[in-house]
């Protein structure tokens, strides 16, 4: 056992004079290892940084390359999906819609969009569509697009405030695509604008100004 334990302390002691050995050596060559790094940084520094320099341009070439690449499959899987929503899923599809619409009264105007859809809106895009279903009276929402009831064009004298007003969730119903293109930028007939909140109508327009029904509807609502 004694054999043992003096081999241990002598490979302890040998290893705290080796380390005493490599700090007296280093305390030593210090000042003469920190010139020689300092005339080697200087020799070699014009050459290192135009390696540098190189080493960035080709890898700036390289990123903007993956980027675009990213970006394009990005945008295509992007395209992909939202395809597949709009086929199948009802609240997205209006969410799209109403985006849409606002995003081309503001771009035809010069004016920018006074805030986001949802919050325009009044109300969440999921309570959109139920309002929206609620007017369907039963038929298939597939063969209906979203109505403004008071068109953008009747707001042309409040371009700046009337975003609010024209995007309101009360401003929206459904037609089908025969009654949208005829109606188009008509004001909406008494019935019609009897849905929409009435702090959302145009300035300046009155019930007596609106029609009772449009020539050929079977009623006021429908064609």
């Amino acid at each position: 056992m004694n054999v043992v334990v003096q081999r241990a302390i002598s490979k302890v002691k040998e290893r705290v004079r080796d380390r005493a050995r490599a700090s007296a050596h280093y305390n030593a060559n210090k000042a003469g290892a920190k010139q020689k790094r300092k005339v080697r940084y200087e020799n070699t520094k014009e050459g290192t940084k135009k390696q540098m320099a190189a080493n960035h341009q080709k890898n700036r070439k390289d990123r903007l390359v993956n980027m675009k690449t990213y970006r394009e499959e990005h945008r295509q899987e992007r395209n992909t999906n939202e395809k597949k929503r709009r086929r199948s899923d009802p609240v997205f599809q209006l969410t799209e819609k109403c985006r849409s619409a606002l995003t081309r009264f503001a771009k035809r105007n010069g004016v920018s969009k006074s805030g986001g859809t949802a919050r325009l809106l009044g109300c969440s895009y999921a309570e959109l569509t139920v309002w929206m279903n609620a007017q369907l009276d039963n038929r298939d929402k597939d063969t209906y697009e979203s109505d403004h009831v008071f068109p953008f064009l009747a707001f042309k004298n409040e371009i700046t405030s009337a975003q609010p007003k024209v995007m309101h969730y009360s401003n929206l119903q459904p037609l089908t695509v025969e009654e949208n293109a005829h109606k188009r930028g008509k004001l909406p007939t008494k019935a019609m604008a009897a849905k929409v909140n009435r702090d959302c109508w145009p300035d300046g327009i009155t019930e007596d100004m609106l029609p009772d029904i449009y020539p050929g509807w079977a009623t006021p609502l429908r064609m």
